[in-house]
């Protein structure tokens, strides 16, 4: 990830501790995500690049390796995994992927 095809694309990225890298109106800047409650079940949530595709990696010496293939920016709920929701990277929406 190019901080020229952030501002391009004009999308947005986690960091860590609910910031992101923004690329919004072609300029770099950082923000801060306040984050509600879990809809479903009341628990908080958190914001990153949640693995979505994995490849399987198997070795002839028998070890087998997990290679991932996509991620997407999302919110998980820490007390149940299963409620997640993908963000749009370009907007300000929540697209509801889960139970």
């Amino acid at each position: 990830m190019s901080l020229g095809s952030i501002t391009k694309k004009e999308t947005r990225h986690p960091l860590f501790f609910n910031y992101t890298i923004s690329g919004l109106g072609r300029r770099i800047t950082i923000e801060k995500i306040h984050i509600d409650k879990c809809p479903i079940c009341g628990g908080t949530m958190k914001y990153f690049n949640k693995a979505v595709e994995l490849k399987d990696i198997k070795y002839s010496d028998g070890r087998t390796k997990r290679e991932v293939i996509k991620k997407v920016p999302a919110l998980q709920c820490m007390r149940n995994s299963e409620h997640w929701f993908k963000v749009d990277p370009a907007s300000d929406r929540v697209n509801k992927i889960g139970d």
